[in-house]
């Protein structure tokens, strides 16, 4: 992990130097990204703003997006569940005013898993199968597979096993 902060850090620096502001938004994304992984919540919210804010004046509508569900992600995860919603509805509407069916698909996953860890499994539902049918309209194998797994979880939260198993099995396969 230290190394792999090190890295981004310089790399970073170096981009900054050299001007490079999509880059910049790049290397503050994946900043944020290995804070997130690493629960360290507050370093991930920063550099997640950091880039939203540099893809904003950039007007990188994709990139916002990615960051927007970013953010709903950290900012879930501290359990400010209202909070990440109206960041997942700002990367879904970028989604359907730019007719990106990859960023809509992220965007319910997203809620999906937010509503999923604050305990909302029937919210959960309703936004793993948008998300299921939105993957599978647009032959996204990996997205279908995370939605199955969304949905899973979410009918396991609810005591509905037969239906955990059947999104598991469809999951693992």
């Amino acid at each position: 992990f230290e190394q792999s902060e090190q890295y981004l850090i310089q790399s970073l620096l170096a981009r900054q130097l050299e001007e490079a502001p999509l880059k910049v938004a790049q290397v503050e994304h994946s900043l944020a990204r290995m804070y997130n992984k690493s629960k360290d919540f507050d370093k991930a919210i920063s550099h997640y703003q950091n880039s939203l804010k540099i893809l904003e004046e950039l007007h990188y509508p994709y990139g916002q997006g990615l960051a927007y569900l970013g953010l709903a992600s950290a900012i879930a995860e501290i359990g400010n569940l209202e909070q990440a919603v109206k960041y997942i509805n700002k990367a879904l509407g970028l989604g359907e005013r730019y007719e990106n069916n990859h960023l809509q698909t992220e965007g319910h996953l997203a809620a999906g898993f937010a509503y999923l860890k604050n305990d909302a499994p029937e919210k959960a539902i309703e936004h793993g199968k948008e998300a299921f049918t939105l993957a599978m309209e647009n032959s996204r194998p990996l997205l279908q597979a995370r939605a199955q797994l969304l949905l899973s979880n979410a009918y396991q939260e609810l005591g509905d096993y037969k239906a955990a198993l059947s999104h598991y099995e469809a999951y693992s396969t």
